[in-house]
């Protein structure tokens, strides 16, 4: 059985739901657009919606700036939305221009900064060497900020 690209990456998005409700004591998936109350989540959990097909979870940028980005076994590092960077206050130096491969067989043109940006979800630190920044709300909808990988 071959799984395409897009079937795959659900799949393992629902894997990945999976394990995580069950580290979690099988705690249920939170539906509303609050987000869930720390104190109700086992220790070590993280929290995180899902929306349709996606995990989002609650981020800074920067040590300070707010961001929901969406986990993507695909991505390395960071990649951001060209419309939250350009409110986030986030004010790059150094950037180049590049081509990126993504949804179905098209190449696009993209803005890449070059300086490191750091990134935390909850106890998960990490700094991206490059962040190639993207139109991301088109496709994943308005609630998303970036994603990561």
């Amino acid at each position: 059985m071959h799984l395409s690209r897009t079937e795959l990456k659900r799949s393992l998005s629902y894997a990945l739901a999976c394990l995580l409700l069950a580290a979690c004591g099988g705690a249920g998936v939170q539906h509303s657009a609050a987000p869930p109350d720390p104190e109700l989540l086992p220790e070590g959990a993280v929290a995180f919606r899902y929306h349709r097909g996606h995990l989002y979870f609650d981020a800074t940028v920067c040590d300070s700036i707010p961001a929901r980005l969406v986990f993507d076994t695909g991505a390395t590092g960071l990649y951001v939305d060209s419309l939250w960077l350009a409110r986030s206050g986030v004010a790059p130096g150094r950037a180049a221009r590049g081509m990126i491969g993504g949804t179905g067989v098209s190449v696009a043109s993209m803005r890449i900064l070059l300086e490191k940006l750091a990134f935390a979800i909850d106890t998960l630190r990490r700094e991206s060497e490059m962040t190639p920044v993207l139109a991301l709300k088109e496709v994943l909808g308005r609630q998303s900020d970036g994603i990561f990988g």
